[in-house]
């Protein structure tokens, strides 16, 4: 079944009209989650929480442009430390945290877009953090 929403040049409108998501029946939130949920699964497939930060500009270029004086500067796992990797971490969900990006004027895509990145740069931390201390 598909929709006979009529498609504004939002950001979130346009994300939906692209993805093919049938807005009739699922409600827009959901529809929009489903999404961010799709591509971030797609950025972070087999990148470790190094991969996931060198690489943020791909899914969040604002936030990267945020953050790109402040890059780890390191090309494989190995050669990053721990200290900086934690630094960059830290500094990045600083932007992208749930808390923070409700208070901010962003589209809804984006904030649902950063809330699912905020949740996998956390697992991919807690995991780094756990191969660490083994």
């Amino acid at each position: 079944r598909e929709s006979h929403l009529p498609v504004p040049q939002s950001f979130s409108s346009r994300l939906l009209h692209e993805s093919k998501i049938d807005t009739s029946s699922v409600g827009l939130e959901d529809g929009l989650v489903r999404l961010a949920e799709e591509r971030v699964i797609h950025w972070a497939s087999g990148k470790d929480v190094v991969g996931m930060l060198e690489t943020l500009g791909d899914i969040l270029p604002a936030v990267s442009a945020q953050l790109s004086k402040s890059n780890i500067g390191g090309s494989s796992s190995s050669q990053t430390s721990s200290k900086s990797i934690r630094r960059l971490y830290l500094m990045t969900v600083r932007v992208i945290h749930p808390d923070k990006t409700g208070s901010r004027k962003l589209p809804e895509a984006e904030r649902l877009l950063q809330r699912v990145v905020f949740t996998a740069l956390t697992e991919a931390y807690r995991a780094h953090q756990e191969e660490t201390i083994s």
